[in-house]
């Protein structure tokens, strides 16, 4: 037991934590969930992969793994939440809103341009692709360090944003308020926007706003990492976040809320220390 201990990574050991946090609450504030303990039994379930994962000795095959996990918590999460939560926590969102001039930063989008729209439209549906993107990078250039440093920020902040979800379950603008204008964009736009109105799989995720975080955190390890690719990648970073905004898929202060699990994720998750590095300093230590 203390080997495999030993051998788990923060990235296992968060999932471990988010799995377990699920099954706790869903045993003491669950009881008018359906299925509740097939719920209970499918997130122990998931510790057998967990656990597994760090004997597996290809690093991309290993994290690849790990993050086929998030979706999966994503996905469950849009069955138990509104019974594991029923409170509506709109109306609290729009007064902190209000109280930090969200109202105000949203109106100055109320009737954005199409061509707008189409590049937010765009730019939003990169989403998952950024972090994957970078990944990509990483491998190429055999970086270890950042591939691992990548996993663990990504897939940290994917489930601290859930953790999110599970205290303040809120709706976007986009299904909560009567707009009295449409958005008017191109093609992608006619494409993209009823599908993820039709087949989202989990509504009430606006609290904090996870495109925001991920998107900060990707921007982040470029900048960590390999700051050239920061030429392309800030672009799009700036209208995704915009587009979170423009395409009414989340309050101002969602954005702002952001902001602290960010700064929180990177302190969970510092940059691994190479092996290179650690036989350095031990070999310093040694001379002295």
């Amino acid at each position: 037991m203390r080997r495999l201990a030993a051998g788990l990574g923060r990235v296992e050991i968060i999932q471990l934590w988010f799995a377990g946090t699920i099954v706790l609450l869903i045993l003491s504030a669950g009881r008018d969930i359906p299925g509740r303990f097939g719920w209970i039994a499918a997130h122990l379930a998931v510790v057998i992969p967990i656990v597994l994962f760090p004997f597996v000795r290809i690093l991309v095959l290993r994290f690849g793994l790990s993050c086929c996990l998030v979706p999966v918590f994503f996905w469950s999460m849009g069955r138990y939440l509104p019974d594991l939560v029923p409170e509506s926590f709109e109306q609290q969102v729009m007064e902190w809103n209000a109280a930090i001039g969200g109202e105000w930063v949203q109106s100055l989008f109320a009737e954005p341009p199409a061509w707008l729209v189409e590049v937010c439209v765009l730019c939003y549906s990169s989403f998952y692709f950024l972090p994957l993107t970078l990944a990509f990078v990483f491998i190429r250039a055999k970086n270890d360090v950042a591939l691992r440093h990548l996993a663990e920020l990504v897939i940290g902040g994917f489930l601290l944003s859930y953790l999110g979800y599970l205290c303040m379950p809120t709706l976007p603008p986009y299904r909560y308020l009567p707009y009295e204008t449409e958005l008017i964009g191109g093609f992608f736009h006619e494409y993209f926007y009823p599908l993820l109105y039709e087949y989202e799989a989990l509504r009430q995720d606006c609290m904090p706003s996870g495109h925001t975080m991920i998107t900060v955190l990707t921007v982040y390890l470029a900048w960590r990492h390999s700051k050239r690719h920061l030429l392309w990648l800030c672009p799009i970073a700036f209208f995704l976040i915009l587009g979170t905004l423009v395409l009414r898929y989340h309050w101002f202060v969602d954005l702002l809320v952001a902001i602290p699990f960010v700064m929180l994720a990177i302190w969970l998750f510092p940059a691994p220390v190479s092996s290179a590095s650690q036989s350095r300093g031990v070999g310093r230590a040694s001379r002295r």
